[in-house]
Order: C-alpha cells, then sequence, then structure tokens
C-alpha cells in the first residue's frame, strides 16, 4: 500500500496542468488518511495536503528550490562533520613559544 502511495505521489509530476494537479492533490490527500491505511500513508497523505500550494507552484513555474536546499544541507552536513572532530588542540602561538624557549635557554646558561 506505502508503494502504490509512492508512484501516486511521484504521478503528480507526470502531468503538466496546475489546475488538475491540484484537484488531483487534494482528492488524493483526502483519500490517504483513511483508517485502513497504514500510518505512513496517512502521515504521507496530511502531508500533501500541507504542502499543495508548493506543489502547484512547482506546476506553474517549472522552478524549485532544491539547489537551495542542496546547498543548505551541504553546509549542515559539513558543521556535523567539524562538531564530530572536537576540539582540535590548539598550537601555541609564536610569542608563547619563544618565551619557552627563552626560559629554557636562560635556565641551562644559568646552571653551567
Amino acid at each position: 500500500m506505502a508503494w502504490h502511495a509512492k508512484e501516486l505521489v511521484r504521478s503528480i509530476y507526470d502531468d503538466d496542468n496546475a489546475k488538475l494537479v491540484v484537484q488531483f492533490v487534494d482528492r488524493l490527500g483526502h483519500d490517504l488518511p483513511d483508517e485502513p491505511c497504514p500510518k505512513e500513508v496517512r502521515s504521507l497523505g496530511r502531508t500533501l495536503l500541507r504542502c499543495r500550494g508548493q506543489v502547484a507552484a512547482w506546476h506553474r513555474a517549472y522552478v524549485s528550490n532544491g539547489p537551495t536546499e542542496a546547498a543548505n544541507n551541504l553546509i549542515k552536513r559539513v558543521k556535523r562533520a567539524e562538531f564530530e572532530l572536537g576540539v582540535v588542540p590548539q598550537l601555541p602561538d609564536q610569542r608563547t613559544a619563544l618565551r619557552g624557549q627563552a626560559q629554557l635557554f636562560t635556565a641551562r646558561d644559568a646552571h653551567p
């Protein structure tokens, strides 16, 4: 049943008529949340009803925000990978390193 519902949703994008698509989405969105359907299919029906405006807009303009969403997804993955690395140990800045070397040098020179 879930596979059939998925195929019906895919078929929405086979038609070019925006009015007909909105009617189809409305009808499908009201049919899928019926009680004999599994909860995933009922959820799909509710989602279709919520997103019918976006589906209709795509059929009118043939433009989506897919590329933007893909870029945002990539940014989130990079940030997540960075977070999973944990805290990267910081190297001492040059002044601190030189100061430590100077203290070692003077300590050795003091005790021949």
